[in-house]
């Protein structure tokens, strides 16, 4: 009885919580995604259903952190600054436009309608998540786009659930096996 009543007050609280908008996002792409009827069951479907829709959460965030990024360097852009300053800003809004261009690529391969998924294609899906990651990994930092830790664990988990290869099951050793007892055997 006790326990019920834990759990039936733990059911309130839990329905008066108001869903983060993170959560409300993930679970309107998950709707499109189930309405999707070109892709059967099976190991693609199942990455469409459930990581990929952190992925687009991750590349929806990210687009919008780098136009914030490339909105401060035309700023800076604008104000009097040397030519070497200039011309590394001017660079810099390259770089940003580069990314910028791969984001909206990345996010209209991956829509839910997209030709991309017709081809139930894991190890494409693997190869583009992992494409991701190194650009993250590697042009990010340069680009001076700070990306929030809420950010980095959306493409953490659509990253472990399609392109980390899971970690190999260790080898059970084998018990040693005693010593033969030779001291009772009889010589012949």
């Amino acid at each position: 009885m006790v326990i019920q009543q834990a759990y039936r007050q733990y059911l309130s609280r839990k329905a008066k919580q108001r869903p983060t908008q993170l959560a409300v996002m993930r679970d309107k792409l998950f709707s499109e995604y189930v309405k999707v009827n070109a892709v059967q069951d099976g190991h693609y479907r199942k990455m469409m259903l459930g990581p990929l829709p952190h992925v687009i959460i991750f590349l929806d965030l990210l687009y919008i952190g780098i136009l914030e990024s490339k909105k401060d360097t035309k700023k800076r852009l604008l104000s009097h600054l040397k030519s070497e300053e200039a011309d590394l800003m001017d660079t810099l809004l390259t770089q940003t436009n580069d990314a910028l261009k791969k984001t909206t690529k990345w996010k209209r391969t991956l829509e839910p309608r997209s030709e991309f998924h017709s081809n139930h294609d894991s190890l494409q899906l693997k190869a583009l998540i992992r494409e991701m990651e190194e650009f993250m990994r590697n042009n990010l930092p340069e680009l001076h786009i700070e990306v929030s830790q809420e950010t980095k664990a959306e493409f953490r988990m659509g990253y472990r659930g399609i392109a980390q290869e899971p970690a190999p099951k260790p080898v059970p050793s084998k018990a040693r096996k005693p010593e033969l007892n030779v001291e009772d055997v009889d010589d012949f």
